[in-house]
């Protein structure tokens, strides 16, 4: 059965790309962002990533995933119906995965044995 929340605001992020010899340490500058204070659950993926998960204040720290790709796998047992998520990172460290595994939440697939007449299926 799914689980009710009252609308958290959980964060996704994978690693900035490019950003040079401070890179962990501008990663670990995130915890102080002002627009950060107000994220319930911080969830980070990558190498320099986890600078910042470090940095976080425990009950603000979620998971820390290597990659995108494993982040995206856990996605959806990670956000509670009427979450709000926001997903942050280069492009390059892939973190559309975890869009596309959010999208894929909502999708409603029809059940295989439906018949061409929906009644007929209730009836059998």
């Amino acid at each position: 059965m799914g689980r009710v929340a009252r609308g958290r605001r959980v964060a996704f992020l994978g690693d900035m790309l490019e950003l040079g010899p401070q890179e962990r340490a501008l990663h670990a500058e995130l915890a102080a962002a002002p627009g950060l204070a107000s994220v319930a659950m911080v969830h980070c993926a990558g190498e320099r990533m986890r600078a910042l998960y470090a940095a976080l204040p425990r009950a603000q720290r979620g998971e820390w995933f290597p990659d995108a790709a494993s982040m995206a796998r856990r996605a959806g047992r990670l956000l509670d119906a009427g979450d709000i998520a926001l997903v942050k990172g280069s492009n390059g460290s892939r973190v559309s995965l975890v869009v596309d595994a959010i999208k894929k939440m909502g999708e409603v697939r029809p059940p295989e044995t439906l018949a061409e007449n929906p009644a007929e299926a209730l009836e059998g």
